[in-house]
């Protein structure tokens, strides 16, 4: 009886192994589809991989703030440069896999939490400070 309980014993431990891999937090669906839609759509090229966004030419999406339907609308019908992305383009479901996905994205941290930046960040005035270098970044060190 002992040798029968081999295979079982090996078979319940592999289906426990691939239970354990899908209970791994993985991305809802539509967050998963939505990063693939922003790649394949081209949002990167303006607001960059991360949607951390571009100086010039696309804003940061994330944290992404407004609600869905504000960000639906405005994709519908931009201002500035981003071109509209009528429902021939992109999908009102595929908007919303966009939107879920750009959500779901952490905040990027600020300057001051940025090891290398942290010195250059302006310091807020203290009451009984030197008010000529006030709310300036330090200078950066001689060489």
């Amino acid at each position: 009886m002992i040798q029968n309980l081999g295979p079982r014993i090996m078979l319940g431990g592999l289906l426990t192994a691939m239970a354990a891999t899908f209970a791994v937090a993985q991305p809802a669906p539509a967050a998963g589809r939505g990063a693939a839609l922003y790649v394949s759509k081209g949002c990167y090229e303006c607001h960059g991989l991360a949607a951390q966004g571009a100086f010039v030419v696309g804003p940061a999406l994330s944290p992404l703030r407004p609600p869905l339907a504000v960000f639906s609308a405005y994709i519908r019908a931009p201002v500035g440069q981003m071109p509209p992305y009528g429902l021939a383009v992109l999908s009102q479901s595929e908007v919303e896999d966009i939107f879920a996905y750009l959500r779901g994205l952490p905040k990027a941290p600020g300057a001051a939490q940025i090891t290398i930046l942290a010195p250059y960040v302006a310091k807020p005035c203290e009451p009984a400070a030197n008010h000529e270098t006030c709310g300036q970044p330090p200078r950066a060190p001689p060489k």
